[in-house]
């Protein structure tokens, strides 16, 4: 069981705060998890973590603090499933840095949002990266994710 549950207040004070290096959000469409989720989840078990929200989309014309609104998404234990099983698929990401219970269903507003908290990887584990392809490793930084050049000490 998570010692720390997130509840629906924690989730609408992450959506006033906006986006940021420990912060992304995700609109999930079709009932599939989104295409970019891999290279956020890479950049953050690469920097040093972050949360992902999925379900929630963003209206770029709006303030930050009125910018992200909870959409919610379609059957939420198998996204949470589907996460696992890609998570845990050696052809999509190297490595998976995540417990069961980093990852927890928050009901906002009568809607589901998934709150992934993905850890820094530890130094032997990384680099995190995707595509079966190490140059496909990415990074947290100046608020978006940026492909990178492997420092050596990584290859060991």
């Amino acid at each position: 069981m998570n010692e720390y549950l997130i509840t629906s207040d924690d989730i609408k004070k992450l959506l006033i705060e906006g986006e940021g290096l420990g912060l992304e959000m995700k609109k999930c469409n079709k009932n599939s998890l989104p295409d970019n989720l891999w290279e956020s989840y890479s950049a953050f078990a690469n920097t040093r973590g972050g949360v992902i929200l999925l379900g929630v989309e963003e209206d770029k014309t709006k303030p930050v603090s009125e910018r992200f609104e909870v959409v919610g998404v379609k059957d939420a234990n198998k996204l949470i499933t589907d996460l696992f099983n890609t998570l845990n698929n050696t052809q999509k990401v190297n490595r998976c840095v995540l417990y069961d219970s980093d990852v927890q269903l928050v009901k906002v507003e009568g809607k589901d949002v998934i709150y992934i908290r993905v850890p820094e990887a530890y130094y032997r584990q990384k680099p995190i990266y995707i595509n079966n392809d190490l140059q496909n490793a990415h990074i947290r930084g100046c608020m978006k994710e940026t492909g990178m050049s492997v420092p050596r000490t990584w290859l060991c």
